[in-house]
Protein backbone atom coordinates (compact mmCIF):
# COMPACT_ATOMS: atom_id res chain seq x y z
CA UNK A 1 0.00 0.00 0.00
CA UNK A 2 1.39 3.58 -1.08
CA UNK A 3 1.39 6.14 1.98
CA UNK A 4 -1.35 8.81 1.89
CA UNK A 5 -0.54 11.08 -1.32
CA UNK A 6 -2.04 14.88 -1.43
CA UNK A 7 -3.15 15.57 -4.70
CA UNK A 8 -4.98 18.91 -3.49
CA UNK A 9 -3.30 21.06 -5.40
CA UNK A 10 -4.59 19.22 -8.84
CA UNK A 11 -7.71 20.81 -9.51
CA UNK A 12 -8.66 19.38 -13.02
CA UNK A 13 -6.80 17.41 -15.36
CA UNK A 14 -5.78 13.70 -15.22
CA UNK A 15 -3.62 11.53 -13.10
CA UNK A 16 -2.23 8.03 -14.75
CA UNK A 17 -0.58 5.44 -12.33
CA UNK A 18 2.49 4.09 -14.32
CA UNK A 19 3.82 1.26 -12.84
CA UNK A 20 5.81 -1.85 -13.38
CA UNK A 21 4.25 -6.05 -12.45
CA UNK A 22 5.14 -9.23 -12.59
CA UNK A 23 1.41 -10.98 -11.54
CA UNK A 24 1.22 -14.88 -11.18
CA UNK A 25 -2.65 -15.98 -10.13
CA UNK A 26 -5.22 -18.38 -10.76
CA UNK A 27 -8.56 -17.09 -12.05
CA UNK A 28 -10.26 -14.54 -9.59
CA UNK A 29 -12.61 -17.25 -8.89
CA UNK A 30 -9.45 -18.83 -6.82
CA UNK A 31 -7.10 -15.83 -6.85
CA UNK A 32 -8.62 -12.24 -6.45
CA UNK A 33 -5.79 -9.77 -7.09
CA UNK A 34 -7.05 -6.28 -7.31
CA UNK A 35 -6.11 -2.71 -7.23
CA UNK A 36 -7.83 -0.67 -4.68
CA UNK A 37 -7.78 3.03 -3.75
CA UNK A 38 -9.46 4.81 -1.04
CA UNK A 39 -9.90 8.90 -0.64
CA UNK A 40 -10.74 9.41 2.59
CA UNK A 41 -14.26 7.67 1.77
CA UNK A 42 -13.58 4.00 1.97
CA UNK A 43 -11.60 1.58 -0.42
CA UNK A 44 -13.13 0.57 -3.99
CA UNK A 45 -11.48 -1.41 -6.53
CA UNK A 46 -10.58 0.03 -9.93
CA UNK A 47 -8.49 -3.56 -11.09
CA UNK A 48 -9.45 -7.09 -11.22
CA UNK A 49 -7.90 -9.93 -12.72
CA UNK A 50 -10.67 -11.89 -15.01
CA UNK A 51 -12.16 -14.81 -13.89
CA UNK A 52 -12.20 -16.75 -17.24
CA UNK A 53 -8.21 -17.62 -17.64
CA UNK A 54 -5.00 -17.64 -15.20
CA UNK A 55 -2.84 -14.15 -15.03
CA UNK A 56 0.65 -15.52 -15.53
CA UNK A 57 3.38 -12.71 -16.55
CA UNK A 58 6.33 -14.28 -17.60
CA UNK A 59 8.48 -10.61 -17.20
CA UNK A 60 8.34 -7.14 -16.12
CA UNK A 61 5.30 -5.62 -17.63
CA UNK A 62 4.36 -1.99 -17.83
CA UNK A 63 0.93 -1.08 -16.78
CA UNK A 64 -1.22 2.22 -16.72
CA UNK A 65 -4.19 3.17 -14.44
CA UNK A 66 -6.38 6.12 -14.91
CA UNK A 67 -7.04 7.42 -11.47
CA UNK A 68 -8.62 10.80 -12.66
CA UNK A 69 -11.93 10.31 -11.25
CA UNK A 70 -10.79 9.05 -8.05
CA UNK A 71 -7.70 11.13 -6.94
CA UNK A 72 -8.19 14.84 -8.66
CA UNK A 73 -8.47 17.09 -5.58
CA UNK A 74 -8.26 14.19 -2.88
CA UNK A 75 -5.84 15.31 -0.25
CA UNK A 76 -5.40 12.14 1.09
CA UNK A 77 -5.86 8.73 -1.15
CA UNK A 78 -4.33 5.93 -0.98
CA UNK A 79 -3.40 2.73 -3.46
CA UNK A 80 -3.40 -0.80 -2.19
CA UNK A 81 -2.65 -4.01 -4.21
CA UNK A 82 -4.89 -6.77 -2.98
CA UNK A 83 -4.62 -11.01 -3.09
CA UNK A 84 -7.38 -12.91 -1.69
CA UNK A 85 -6.90 -16.21 -2.31
CA UNK A 86 -7.21 -19.69 -1.27
CA UNK A 87 -4.71 -22.83 -1.08
CA UNK A 88 -5.54 -25.00 -4.00
CA UNK A 89 -2.42 -23.76 -5.62
CA UNK A 90 0.79 -22.14 -5.37
CA UNK A 91 1.10 -19.17 -7.62
CA UNK A 92 3.32 -15.89 -7.33
CA UNK A 93 1.09 -13.14 -6.62
CA UNK A 94 1.50 -9.45 -6.85
CA UNK A 95 5.42 -8.05 -7.62
CA UNK A 96 5.33 -4.55 -7.82
CA UNK A 97 8.10 -1.87 -8.94
CA UNK A 98 8.97 1.51 -10.31
CA UNK A 99 5.36 3.35 -9.27
CA UNK A 100 4.76 6.97 -10.47
CA UNK A 101 1.69 9.19 -11.28
CA UNK A 102 2.02 11.11 -14.07
CA UNK A 103 0.02 14.17 -14.55
CA UNK A 104 -1.29 16.19 -17.42
CA UNK A 105 -4.03 18.86 -18.25
CA UNK A 106 -5.71 17.53 -21.56
CA UNK A 107 -6.29 13.63 -21.30
CA UNK A 108 -4.39 9.96 -19.69
CA UNK A 109 -0.78 9.59 -20.89
CA UNK A 110 -1.98 6.01 -23.04
CA UNK A 111 -4.36 7.91 -25.22
CA UNK A 112 -1.59 10.02 -26.59
CA UNK A 113 -0.23 8.31 -29.45
CA UNK A 114 -2.26 5.84 -32.00
CA UNK A 115 -1.09 3.65 -35.51
CA UNK A 116 -3.42 3.82 -37.98
CA UNK A 117 -5.20 0.70 -38.91
CA UNK A 118 -3.10 -0.78 -41.87
CA UNK A 119 0.69 -0.50 -42.57
CA UNK A 120 0.76 2.48 -44.77
CA UNK A 121 3.58 0.69 -47.25
CA UNK A 122 6.07 -2.13 -47.08
CA UNK A 123 9.15 -1.59 -50.00
CA UNK A 124 11.89 -4.47 -49.63
CA UNK A 125 13.44 -4.08 -46.44
CA UNK A 126 11.37 -0.70 -45.28
CA UNK A 127 8.45 -0.05 -43.43
CA UNK A 128 6.71 2.74 -43.58
CA UNK A 129 3.19 3.82 -40.95
CA UNK A 130 1.66 6.69 -39.77
CA UNK A 131 1.50 8.16 -35.97
CA UNK A 132 -1.32 10.41 -34.76
CA UNK A 133 -1.52 12.39 -31.79
CA UNK A 134 -5.10 11.78 -30.77
CA UNK A 135 -5.34 13.93 -27.46
CA UNK A 136 -6.66 17.62 -27.56
CA UNK A 137 -2.54 18.53 -26.24
CA UNK A 138 0.71 18.22 -27.89
CA UNK A 139 3.30 15.81 -26.72
CA UNK A 140 6.89 14.90 -27.17
CA UNK A 141 7.56 11.71 -28.29
CA UNK A 142 11.35 10.60 -26.92
CA UNK A 143 12.08 7.17 -28.50
CA UNK A 144 10.38 3.86 -28.97
CA UNK A 145 10.69 0.30 -27.90
CA UNK A 146 10.27 -2.05 -30.17
CA UNK A 147 9.18 -6.15 -30.30
CA UNK A 148 9.35 -8.73 -32.82
CA UNK A 149 7.66 -12.34 -33.31
CA UNK A 150 10.89 -13.88 -34.20
CA UNK A 151 14.00 -13.02 -32.35
CA UNK A 152 15.76 -13.03 -36.10
CA UNK A 153 13.88 -9.68 -36.88
CA UNK A 154 16.07 -7.16 -35.81
CA UNK A 155 15.99 -3.22 -37.33
CA UNK A 156 18.93 -1.74 -38.59
CA UNK A 157 17.59 1.86 -38.76
CA UNK A 158 14.71 3.84 -37.26
CA UNK A 159 13.75 7.43 -39.28
CA UNK A 160 10.74 9.37 -38.96
CA UNK A 161 10.03 11.89 -41.64
CA UNK A 162 11.00 15.92 -41.35
CA UNK A 163 13.03 14.60 -38.39
CA UNK A 164 15.74 11.84 -39.00
CA UNK A 165 17.10 9.06 -37.22
CA UNK A 166 17.07 7.52 -34.16
CA UNK A 167 20.58 7.64 -32.77
CA UNK A 168 20.92 5.72 -29.87
CA UNK A 169 19.85 2.33 -29.77
CA UNK A 170 20.47 -0.11 -26.92
CA UNK A 171 19.61 -4.02 -26.87
CA UNK A 172 19.64 -6.73 -24.03
CA UNK A 173 21.58 -9.36 -25.94
CA UNK A 174 19.48 -12.15 -24.29
CA UNK A 175 16.17 -10.70 -25.98
CA UNK A 176 17.16 -10.09 -29.17
CA UNK A 177 14.00 -9.44 -30.61
CA UNK A 178 13.38 -6.32 -28.79
CA UNK A 179 15.26 -3.33 -28.59
CA UNK A 180 14.59 0.00 -27.93
CA UNK A 181 15.17 3.78 -30.30
CA UNK A 182 15.80 6.87 -28.26
CA UNK A 183 15.68 9.65 -30.63
CA UNK A 184 18.42 12.98 -30.60
CA UNK A 185 15.72 15.19 -30.49
CA UNK A 186 12.42 14.79 -29.55
CA UNK A 187 9.22 14.15 -31.85
CA UNK A 188 6.71 16.83 -31.70
CA UNK A 189 3.57 16.58 -32.03
CA UNK A 190 0.77 18.86 -32.44
CA UNK A 191 -2.99 17.66 -32.01
CA UNK A 192 -3.94 15.59 -34.56
CA UNK A 193 -0.89 15.97 -36.99
CA UNK A 194 0.22 12.69 -38.26
CA UNK A 195 3.94 11.61 -38.63
CA UNK A 196 5.04 8.95 -40.69
CA UNK A 197 7.74 6.44 -39.38
CA UNK A 198 10.12 4.14 -41.63
CA UNK A 199 11.95 0.90 -40.02
CA UNK A 200 14.49 -0.60 -41.65
CA UNK A 201 15.28 -4.49 -41.19
CA UNK A 202 18.15 -6.36 -41.83
CA UNK A 203 17.90 -8.17 -45.22
CA UNK A 204 15.27 -11.03 -45.30
CA UNK A 205 14.10 -10.64 -41.94
CA UNK A 206 10.79 -8.46 -41.67
CA UNK A 207 8.13 -10.32 -43.56
CA UNK A 208 5.27 -12.10 -41.47
CA UNK A 209 6.57 -10.31 -38.58
CA UNK A 210 4.59 -8.64 -35.59
CA UNK A 211 5.40 -6.25 -34.37
CA UNK A 212 4.60 -4.26 -31.16
CA UNK A 213 5.28 -0.82 -30.36
CA UNK A 214 5.34 1.20 -27.29
CA UNK A 215 5.75 5.13 -27.81
CA UNK A 216 8.34 6.67 -24.96
CA UNK A 217 6.46 10.05 -24.47
CA UNK A 218 7.49 12.92 -21.93
CA UNK A 219 4.75 11.65 -19.82
CA UNK A 220 5.48 7.88 -20.15
CA UNK A 221 4.48 5.72 -22.81
CA UNK A 222 1.34 4.93 -24.56
CA UNK A 223 -0.31 1.16 -24.68
CA UNK A 224 0.89 -1.23 -26.60
CA UNK A 225 -0.05 -1.35 -30.58
CA UNK A 226 0.66 -4.25 -32.55
CA UNK A 227 1.27 -4.29 -36.51
CA UNK A 228 2.15 -6.90 -39.23
CA UNK A 229 4.03 -7.09 -41.63
CA UNK A 230 3.24 -7.71 -44.72
CA UNK A 231 4.46 -11.46 -46.29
Amino acid sequence: MTPSLDFSGVEEGYLTMIYYRWLSVETSQKDKATIQVNDGSGWQTIWQNTQNDNTVDTEWRQQLVDLSQQAVGKSSFRIAWVLETNNSQQFGGWNIDDVEICYTAAGPCDYFLYVGDSVAESQGNSLFFDITNGAEMAVELLGMRIGFSSESSLLSQVATQGYGPGEVWSADPAQPSKVEALFSEAVHFEPGQEVRFKLSFRPGQMRGAALTLQFITDCGESREVVIMVPE
